[in-house]
């Protein structure tokens, strides 16, 4: 098994190479939406001075929307892989818990499984009045 990785590892390392290439591209996107914001500050003859607090608005929004983007992304990305892991476990935890059911009953196990996938806050004594 040389030179393979563990899925955790893998996907943490790739975790780790989006948020660093999301950083910099983040981070470079502000410097230069600043520089063109300074360049036009002393480039551009305002009239009034809410001409260049209406620039500063506009550049402020769009910092505020490229870092909530990033940071929201990141966390949602992070949530979703938790949420995903927990899923594999729970699955293969039912998976060995079947393993070792009674074959002749293991149909009424997968009806009960139905009726809570239809009806997900049915009781137990309620699935066996149905028998």
């Amino acid at each position: 098994m040389t030179g393979t990785k563990a899925p955790k590892d893998a996907s943490r390392e790739a975790d780790e190479r989006r948020m660093r290439y999301g950083f910099w591209l983040i981070l470079i996107s502000l410097f230069l939406i600043s520089g063109l914001f300074v360049f036009v500050a002393y480039e551009v003859p305002f009239d009034e001075p809410t001409d260049l607090a209406t620039g500063l608005a506009a550049v402020t929004t769009l910092f505020g929307t490229l870092v909530g983007f990033y940071f929201g992304h990141q966390a949602g990305s992070s949530g979703k892989e938790r949420v995903e892991a927990s899923r594999r476990q729970s699955e293969a935890v039912a998976r060995a818990a079947l393993a070792h059911i009674d074959p002749t009953k293991s149909e009424q196990v997968m009806d009960y499984v139905q009726y809570f996938l239809d009806d997900n806050s049915a009781p137990i004594s309620r699935m066996q009045e149905h028998e």
